[in-house]
C-alpha cells in the first residue's frame, strides 16, 4: 500500500517525510537543484535543502548521505 500526500510548503514536506520515515527508509528530496536560493511567488529567497534537513531531523537521526564521510 502506498499513501500519497501533496504538501505545497517545501519545509513542511521535508519535515513530514523525515517524521514518517522508518528505519532503513530512504528519503529523496528532488526538484529544486543545488542552488542556495529558491524562487517563490514573492521573489528569490535564501534556501538550502541540506540545511532544512539538518534543522528538521529528529535528534539522533543519521546524517544525510550527502553529509557522510
Amino acid at each position: 500500500n502506498c499513501q500519497l500526500s501533496i504538501v505545497v510548503d517545501r519545509r513542511l514536506a521535508i519535515k513530514k517525510a523525515l517524521q514518517s520515515a522508518k528505519p532503513n527508509d530512504i528519503i529523496v528530496i528532488t526538484g529544486k537543484g543545488a542552488e542556495p536560493w529558491m524562487m517563490t511567488k514573492n521573489g528569490k529567497i535564501s534556501w538550502d535543502d541540506r540545511e532544512i534537513v539538518r534543522q528538521e531531523s529528529p535528534p539522533g537521526a543519521d546524517p544525510p548521505l550527502a553529509e557522510r564521510n
